[in-house]
């Protein structure tokens, strides 16, 4: 047996192997650099102890920090996720690379040998890109197919991978999950390609008179492999199989997504970078973690402040009526709370506010809120602001404005009570950690 016999097997199993290992490197060295953006972030900005902030804590916890809880209780640091336990679960997902990659590498191979032995053993004798006469053809198809769907699919998974390494997302599941989809790929990458093959000898086509797998056969495997469930999908839709729920056309006509690029800031290349740590649209945005925002992407915590208040106040109003209060420069949720909710919010500005929040209808007289005093407008963005997420900005913005602010004291809107130092509270203050969307202190 000769060496050529190990080198592409060898050199197969190192593709999948050089692979994963980089990501495990890589993940490592991910967790330490925002770790120590996290401990920085923290000496800056949250530097008390006795008011703990639920976005901080959980920015904390994801990247196996202790949070403030921990550290009042003593609770021992979480431990990582071991190496070991991450290399065990990319076991499966090995295998399939380096069964992928001795597919690939067969046709240089059979190019390069010089041993017959070597041509006529590795794997089959007729898998080959570059063989197949006669009766073998269809074998070469199916290698061919093979090697197609396998190139889709790791295409596929790769980038999973290193999505979640970015996001810090790679876990034990993950190798298993994307191990699942290789396999599934391969599987109906070939099966779809394959039937393509065998549906056109009953159509007359002579697949033994020594025809190559064409380029729809590669295409339809190469598609299998990179979004086999789109296939199945789409294939039980043509043969009008219910297995699947089916969408309402007509909902979806109406339920249209807000691009990222419709807010200030957020241009294409900036999109697609969002889109890599999962923000997809405007609604994804203005749920986000402004800290982890900060932390796992190259932007400026101020920037990614301005983009979630915007994106929450788009989402709030809607695009259109978002774009008009842009023209009275109100652009963010906090804008608008400051607009219409501040201690000497004019009445008359008050009153332009709400003709475009509530009188955008077109309904002229015959809309209620056409008549809508101070009040009910107050009460109108009251509502539309009470929300969670919303909250949890407001919270950040007072200890990140406390920080930042010349004495520390002064609120530009409302006024601050002496005792607790927040807007609007009364009644003595403690040191208890509060909820992150209510004032950082707690009164009794």
């Amino acid at each position: 047996m000769t060496v050529e016999f190990f080198v592409f097997p060898l050199l197969s199993g190192g593709c999948s192997m050089l692979f994963t290992f980089a990501l495990l490197f890589v993940r490592s060295r991910v967790r330490t650099n925002r770790q120590r953006v996290i401990d920085e972030l923290g000496l800056i900005f949250f530097k008390s102890q006795d008011r703990a902030v639920a976005a901080f804590d959980y920015a904390r916890a994801k990247y196996e920090m202790q949070t403030a809880a921990e550290q009042q209780t003593g609770k021992d640091l979480p431990k990582p996720v071991g190496t070991w336990a991450l290399i065990g679960a990319a076991v499966p997902y090995m295998v399939l690379c380096a069964l992928g990659f001795m597919i690939l590498f067969t046709p240089i191979q059979d190019l390069v040998s010089t041993t017959p032995g070597v041509r006529n053993f590795l794997v089959l004798k007729n898998i080959y890109w570059t063989m197949g006469q006669g009766q073998d053809a269809i074998l070469t198809s199916s290698a061919a197919s093979f090697g197609a769907a396998f190139l889709g699919s790791y295409l596929m998974t790769a980038r999973t991978l290193l999505r979640a390494v970015q996001n810090y997302e790679l876990t034990q599941l993950t190798f298993l999950q994307n191990a699942a989809h290789m396999g599934f790929g391969l599987v109906s990458g070939v099966f779809a390609s394959q039937v393509f093959v065998i549906g056109g000898q009953n159509f007359g086509m002579d697949w033994s008179a020594g025809l190559t797998p064409g380029a729809t056969v590669l295409v339809l495997a190469f598609a299998g492999g990179y979004a086999p469930d789109l296939g199945i999908t789409s294939l039980f839709r043509l043969l009008k199989v219910h297995v699947i729920k089916t969408a309402d056309e007509e909902v979806l006509k109406n339920a249209k997504v807000t691009p990222l690029e419709a807010l200030d800031g957020i241009d294409t290349e900036i999109r697609n970078r969002l889109n890599q740590s999962g923000l997809y649209d405007v609604q994804n945005l203005a749920v986000a973690n402004p800290l982890l925002l900060f932390v796992e992407t190259p932007y400026s915590l101020y920037q990614c402040f301005d983009w979630i208040l915007q994106a929450q106040l788009c989402v709030s109003t809607g695009i259109k009526t978002y774009e008009r209060l842009r023209a009275l420069n109100i652009r963010t949720s906090l804008d608008l709370e400051r607009a219409v909710l501040g201690d000497d919010a004019p009445d008359s500005f008050v009153a332009a506010v709400g003709r475009i929040i509530f009188g955008a209808s077109g309904a002229g007289d015959a809309n209620p809120a056409s008549t809508f005093g101070k009040a009910e407008i107050q009460h109108g963005a009251m509502v539309m602001l009470d929300d969670l997420h919303v909250h949890r900005m407001r919270a950040l913005w007072v200890r990140i404005f406390a920080t930042i602010s010349v004495d520390g004291k002064d609120w530009v809107y409302r006024g601050r009570n002496e005792e607790c130092g927040s807007p609007q509270c009364s009644g003595p203050a403690t040191n208890k950690v509060a909820p992150e969307g209510e004032d950082h202190t707690v009164r009794e």
